[in-house]
Formats: C-alpha cells, sequence, structure tokens
C-alpha cells in the first residue's frame, strides 16, 4: 500500500470516526450539513485525543514493567486439571533487558519451566528440566532499535498529529461537497422525519484534498518531522515522495451520509456508499438500540450483472446503566449472544451463547467472563479473571490472577555457560528428546491423548459395525 493512501486512509478515518457515534451527539447550532461533519469530527477528535492520554494502570514512566500471572484451569476430567500454570514477565528499558518465565506446577512443584532472557546483545533460552546450558538463539540489536522506534515518539506528538490532519482535512473541504434534503427512514419499524446530509467526495477531489494536505505538512515543520519519522522517510525527500505517490493515486468515490431528526438535530442513522452506489455499512442509532450493518457483495460466476449481497449485523440494547444486549447475526440467524450485567472501569460480567449450528440447538457453547480490577495506586494493579465454557457435557473452568508492577525483578539467567543453537551435537539433542520424553507434563499429556485415541477410535469402530448391521441408525 503506497504512502499517499495510507495518508488517505488516515484522513477519511478520522471522518468516519468522528459519525461513526456510539453515542447519540446533538448538532444545535448551524444546522448545515459542512457544520454537522466538522463539529462530528471535531467531536471524535477530542475523543481520540483522549484516548491517547488516557493513562495505563500503572505508571511506567521509568521505563520499568512487569507481569505476573497465575493459572488454575479445570475442566474435572483430563490431567491438565491437575496442574497451575505460572508466567512472569519484565522489562526494563533502561538497562535493556527482558525476562520472561513460563513454567507449569505440580502440587506446587515446577515440573517444567522455560526462562528466557534477552540483553542490549543476545537472546538466552533455558529450559533446565531438559537441558543442562543455556542455549543462545541469537542477536537482539534489531529488535532493541524496532522497539526505541516505536517507543520514541510521545503520546503528545500524536495528539499533535492528530489535530493537524484533522484541521487540514476539514480546511480543505468547501460547501460545494456537501448536499442535504429531508427525507423519511424506516428505524427499527419506524418512520422517522430526518435531515440527510451528504459528503461526497469524488475521486478529483480526493486528489485535491491531499494535495491540500500535503501542502500544510510542508509548511508545518513539526509535523513534517514527525510523520517523515513515522514513515521512515528522509524529511527532506518526505513532499516529493508524497506528491509522486499522489500522482499515481487512483481512488474511488465514496459516499458518507449522516441522517438527523428534525428540530432536535438528534442522530439517528449513518451510511457509506461506494463508487457503484452499493451500501458500505449502515449504523443505526434510536431508543438506545445501536444497530451496526456490514454489506458486502458479490457476483454470479456466469453473469457479472447478477450481484449477490450479504449481510451481517450487530445489535446493541442498552437495557440499563451498565447493562447491555449484543447480539450477532449472519443475514438473518443469530449466532451469538452477549448479555453484559455490569460493565465499570473495574468490573466486567457477562455470560455469552454462541451458536455453533444456528439449524442445530445441540450444537451450542455457553459460558461467562467475568473481570475485577483492585488498584491502591499507580505502582501496581491486580485484575482477576474467570472464563467459563460449557458445551455438550463438558465444561471448562480457567482463573487468571494477573499482577502488574512499575518495578522489575529480573532473576539470572546462566551466560557463562552457553551453547550456540547452531552448534547443538546429536548428544545434545537426545540429552533434550530423553528428558522431554521423561518430564512428568509430556509423560501425562501423551497418555491423556492416548487414551482419548483409543477411546475414540473403540466408539468410531462400534459406530462402524452397528451401520453394517442396520444401515438406518
Amino acid at each position: 500500500m503506497s504512502k499517499i493512501r495510507k495518508l488517505f486512509i488516515g484522513i477519511v478515518g478520522i471522518l468516519l470516526l468522528g459519525v461513526s457515534g456510539f453515542t447519540a451527539y446533538y448538532f444545535i447550532f448551524l444546522n448545515t450539513p459542512q457544520k454537522i461533519f466538522e463539529r462530528s469530527v471535531n467531536f471524535v477528535a477530542t475523543k481520540a485525543s483522549s484516548m491517547i492520554n488516557k493513562k495505563s494502570l500503572v505508571d511506567t514512566s521509568q521505563g520499568k514493567y512487569s507481569v505476573n500471572a497465575k493459572i488454575d484451569y479445570d475442566d474435572g476430567n483430563t490431567m491438565f486439571s491437575n496442574y497451575n500454570y505460572e508466567l512472569e514477565f519484565d522489562i526494563d528499558e533502561n538497562s535493556k533487558k527482558i525476562y520472561a518465565d513460563v513454567g507449569a506446577l505440580k502440587k506446587d512443584d515446577k515440573v517444567i519451566s522455560a526462562n528466557i532472557l534477552a540483553d542490549s546483545q543476545n537472546l538466552y533460552a533455558n529450559i533446565p528440566e531438559l537441558y543442562s546450558k543455556t542455549i543462545s538463539l541469537g542477536s537482539t540489536a534489531e529488535f532493541w532499535e524496532m522497539y526505541e522506534n516505536i517507543n520514541k515518539t510521545p503520546k503528545e506528538d500524536y495528539v499533535y498529529l492528530l489535530t493537524f490532519f484533522k484541521n487540514s482535512f476539514l480546511k480543505s473541504l468547501t460547501k460545494k461537497d456537501y448536499t442535504s434534503q429531508n427525507v423519511t427512514i424506516k428505524v427499527n419499524n419506524k418512520d422517522i422525519k430526518v435531515k440527510k446530509s451528504t459528503l461526497l467526495l469524488t475521486k478529483e477531489r480526493q486528489k485535491e484534498i491531499i494535495d491540500n494536505v500535503i501542502n500544510d505538512i510542508a509548511n508545518d515543520s513539526k509535523a513534517k518531522e514527525l510523520l517523515a519519522t513515522l514513515m521512515e522517510v528522509e524529511e527532506d525527500k518526505l513532499i516529493d515522495s508524497l506528491k509522486e505517490d499522489n500522482s499515481n493515486y487512483e481512488g474511488e468515490n465514496f459516499e458518507l451520509c449522516i441522517y438527523t431528526k428534525l428540530l432536535t438535530n438528534q442522530l439517528i442513522r449513518i451510511n457509506a456508499y461506494d463508487e457503484k452506489k452499493q451500501e458500505l455499512f449502515k449504523l443505526d442509532i434510536y431508543d438506545n438500540t445501536y444497530n451496526f450493518y456490514i454489506y458486502s457483495y458479490s457476483s454470479d460466476i456466469w453473469n457479472e450483472d447478477k450481484v449477490t449481497k450479504s449481510t451481517q449485523s450487530i445489535i446493541v440494547k442498552k437495557e440499563s446503566k451498565n447493562k447491555y444486549n449484543i447480539k450477532f447475526f449472519d443475514e438473518n440467524n443469530e449466532i451469538a449472544t452477549i448479555t453484559v450485567n455490569e460493565y465499570t472501569t473495574t468490573k466486567i460480567d457477562l455470560d455469552y451463547v454462541i451458536k455453533l449450528n444456528p439449524q442445530n440447538k445441540d450444537e451450542v457453547i455457553k459460558g461467562k467472563y467475568t473481570s475485577t480490577t483492585t488498584q491502591k495506586d499507580r505502582n501496581s494493579a491486580n485484575i482477576k479473571t474467570y472464563l467459563e465454557i460449557n458445551y455438550k457435557d463438558n465444561q471448562f473452568k480457567i482463573n487468571l490472577d494477573i499482577t502488574q508492577k512499575n518495578s522489575v525483578n529480573i532473576k539470572n539467567v546462566d551466560t557463562k555457560n552457553v551453547i550456540n543453537i547452531n552448534d547443538l551435537t546429536e548428544r545434545d539433542m537426545n540429552q533434550i528428546e530423553n528428558n522431554f520424553m521423561n518430564n512428568d507434563l509430556i509423560k501425562d499429556f501423551i497418555n491423556e491423548y492416548m487414551n482419548y485415541s483409543t477411546t475414540y477410535g473403540a466408539l468410531k469402530n462400534v459406530q462402524e459395525k452397528t451401520n453394517m448391521i442396520n444401515p438406518n441408525l
């Protein structure tokens, strides 16, 4: 994808986000199509800036961060329920060190574990239950270079670019790009009189708008510098590169419509069309319900003029404060339902149903998910999560306990008794293989698999013999 196409997609993305509204927005003053779109984009730009500047659970400004997780799994049957699982992850940006430890425990005794250390030069792995030496896996130079490039742009600069593109895009639009008319639409089986405001961007207007934005970039030294860094282009070559891409740019006509209720200006609907006048998506907002539809089109293999329209939809109903009912549809078939019992910044509680086969009521997965966050200060936070999965007679339960901190405990990995992965001998591989096959977790896993295979094979054999005796069964 060319840089200029990415640039244009980003600009249009701001507009789409501005009117995609997860909340009804009232346009009270200056009810012209241009002002409606401007207010919409300004509204979302403010929200997006707030999201970018949103603080993380813990303060990581000192370059240190750690996660510890404990996983308790129970299916009431298989060997996996006999084990607990632990994960530790620490990163210290100052000393360029990352440490990870993944392990399985049986009755609090560690059965197998993998320790991984990435320092400023190399990546090491140590699995003490399988091999006595630490294995060197290669250089980390490229990783740290990429990591620094990702993290060296502060949040404030992203907010600056967001504001820059928003202002440049809106400034490039004129009254001629908009039209409006009063129409009647049907939402939730109700006829509603609305004002339809349309923004039409032809291929030619898209190129003109992009040219205007490029000129604004050329006249803004900070935007130019930030974009050159993010796009990995030399700053003195950025503008020429963008202009060259724009000269070769081939877009499609695009039409975006906003429907607001007469008199009150309440947002009722948003939809968009391609250059073939095919509807791409539609969002209806009415009576505390959000109906979101996505449309796709396919031509008949023998007759290109015969086009089939497919619809996937999500219906979100706000039952009360922090409580929602969400349904997913493929055409007219309901394929999943999520009942949100509680949704706050510190707690999530929901039940779900997934229909694997809408025509077979037995092919259903049901379950529950809860998550609770506890935080005393910005030095640490704890998240407890529970997931329950029910399928026919099987039940799976997973408890996850996660602790985040802005301090690290990078443990020592033996970097003296080291062997390069390319230098492993056949004897080394035999040692690893023998220890692997004699490990309790691996042996239990193999026995579980063999029991499953034997049982499945026996049942299949019985079924085949039964079919031979009575094919109608």
